[in-house]
């Protein structure tokens, strides 16, 4: 089975920790990139070439996040937003129970 290479790009170190234990224990994924901005984010993802990308909602909001866009599509990475929400929430609440 071939492993996918993955970059995580957040700055909110609870994401970070969730999302390398989840894909941490799992061999089909290898996490090669942990970037909490979008400057290192852009260089990480020319040097190692992730296939996937999983990017906090918080970057896709920006107006630089399109660079990050046609870099993506340049490097025929595939992305995705993770969506979160502040722990005691409502949403929080109902994930967890």
């Amino acid at each position: 089975m071939t492993e996918i290479k993955v970059m995580l790009l957040t700055h909110l170190p609870h994401v970070r920790r969730f999302v390398q234990d989840a894909l941490g224990s799992d061999s089909s994924f290898s996490i090669v990139s942990v970037a909490i901005n979008l400057m290192q984010a852009y260089s990480e993802a020319e040097e190692r070439k992730p296939r996937l990308a999983l990017v906090s909602a918080d970057f896709t909001r920006l107006a630089e996040f399109e660079m990050m866009r046609a870099l993506f599509s340049a490097l025929d990475v595939r992305w995705i937003v993770l969506t979160h929400e502040k722990a005691g929430s409502k949403a929080d609440e109902t994930v967890t129970k």
